[in-house]
């Protein structure tokens, strides 16, 4: 069940909300459970094998890993015990590895990389002592298929969550600003990115994939914006969803389109996942040792593998690749490029970001870096007709990226409230109200 159709806005989301403000508060994990068995059932009812495959597993593991935390060589096998196991289930079930092996795959089951990298972590903090092991089975499952982050995003840590969802409080005033956070990243999702996607389809189909240079630089900006404003919107859903049951995330996303290195960018893009890579990845492969060669290493395994989890082939490899070389490179040189014009360091930042952008574009790699050669061929430097059909059919869309992506607008906001001036009481109704008439609009169109 995706969080962005009329079945879940309209029907899924007021029954479970009812069910969970009526259910006590120490019986609200037990709501959040069920809720996510009914999302994964919806969607395929043999989904629920990964799932409960990792609660068990997390749980079991959890309590051996407390158990043998005096004897580190029998913690470190449970806890390498319970990473294999999730990362089958995550190839199995989300991958579709079977597929890849023996032609026929298995099903993609809804969620399945949060409940591998929610056990994963779970068991890793508390080898680390970073954390108790949960004690209810259905708080733990609750936690490993933690309902607001069914769609993929963002990845949540037990120790940011574990006192609320012992007993979840319903907020009035959290829960009214949740909605406008859900609505808006609905609508991030069905107004923008979808019309992004749509347009940089119609303009491969227009120009047969032989774009001219303007064009395709173009085209890899308005991908770039389509699949940043979808996983903004997703993590916005997540977030006011959260907001609704009592809990508060944190934002995923810090404006990346603002950011003058790639460094930057990288750590304000997903910053959950990011922040999973650094601690489970980085970490260990780092050390606590002064070894420099250690933590590029490090730095550079968690930067492929987070590009990778988005999408496991050989483009997101490649891109994975080489965003870990050019960030590696501004780690070597940072204090000499710190001395370069910040307008210089943002334009070389974001051209980076648009090349890497035009080689995921594509369905294969081969037609990938075909369009990224298209950014670097002057034969064709202009198409005018496709090119005035581009701008002016992304121009409401592409002022709407603009206005959601960077910070001005939340400054003004802020500067408002500074002075005392009760905007959001003024305007909540109406941001509301227009939100859901919106997104209901664009949901309804493309039934």
């Amino acid at each position: 069940m995706n969080f962005t159709t009329i079945i879940f806005l309209y029907f899924f989301l007021p029954a479970f909300m009812l069910v969970y403000f009526l259910t006590k508060p120490a019986g609200r994990a037990a709501v959040l459970t069920l809720g996510t068995c009914t999302v994964i059932a919806w969607s395929e009812p043999l989904g629920l094998l990964p799932f409960f495959g990792s609660a068990i597993c997390a749980y079991l593991c959890g309590i051996f890993c407390y158990n043998f935390r005096e004897d580190k060589k029998r913690q470190r096998r449970v806890l390498v015990l319970n990473t294999v196991i999730n990362l089958l289930l995550l190839a199995l079930f989300c991958y579709s590895a079977w597929e890849q092996l023996f032609g026929k795959g298995l099903f993609t089951a809804v969620g399945c990389g949060i409940f591998a990298l929610h056990a994963i972590s779970y068991c890793a903090d508390v080898c680390r002592g970073e954390t108790e092991p949960e004690q209810s089975f259905i708080r733990n499952a609750a936690y490993i298929g933690f309902l607001p982050s069914m769609n993929g995003i963002p990845l949540v840590r037990r120790s940011d969550i574990c006192e609320t969802m012992k007993a979840p409080r319903i907020n009035t005033t959290m829960m009214a600003d949740g909605i406008v956070v859900m609505l808006f990243g609905i609508a991030q999702k069905v107004l923008i990115a979808d019309r992004l996607t749509a347009l940089f389809e119609d303009m491969l189909y227009i120009t047969g994939g032989e774009m001219s240079l303007v064009l395709s630089w173009m085209g890899a900006f308005i991908f770039g914006g389509a699949m940043l404003c979808r996983l903004k919107g997703y993590a916005n859903i997540a977030r006011g969803f959260a907001m609704m049951l009592g809990f508060d995330l944190g934002r995923s996303f810090d404006y990346p389109f603002s950011k003058l290195s790639l460094r930057d960018y990288l750590n304000s893009y997903n910053i959950p996942l990011v922040g999973w890579a650094h601690k489970y990845i980085y970490e260990p492969i780092a050390g606590n040792e002064r070894s420099y060669t250690r933590k590029l290493i490090g730095s550079a395994t968690s930067i492929i593998l987070v590009c990778v989890s988005y999408a496991p082939s050989m483009k997101y490899l490649l891109w994975g690749s080489a965003a870990a070389l050019l960030i590696l490179f501004e780690m070597l040189f940072e204090t000499r490029l710190e001395k370069v014009p910040k307008p210089i360091r943002y334009i070389a930042a974001h051209v980076c970001t648009l090349i890497g952008w035009g080689l995921i574009s594509q369905p294969e790699l081969v037609t990938s870096l075909e369009y990224v050669s298209n950014m670097f061929d002057g034969a064709t430097l202009l198409d005018y007709a496709p090119l005035l059909y581009v701008l002016r059919t992304s121009a409401p869309y592409v002022l709407l990226l603009v206005l959601t992506e960077l910070p001005q607008p939340i400054r003004l906001y802020k500067r408002l409230e500074s002075r005392r001036v009760n905007v959001t009481a003024m305007i909540k109704p109406i941001v509301i109200f227009s939100l859901l008439s919106l997104c209901t609009a664009f949901i309804m169109a493309e039934v």
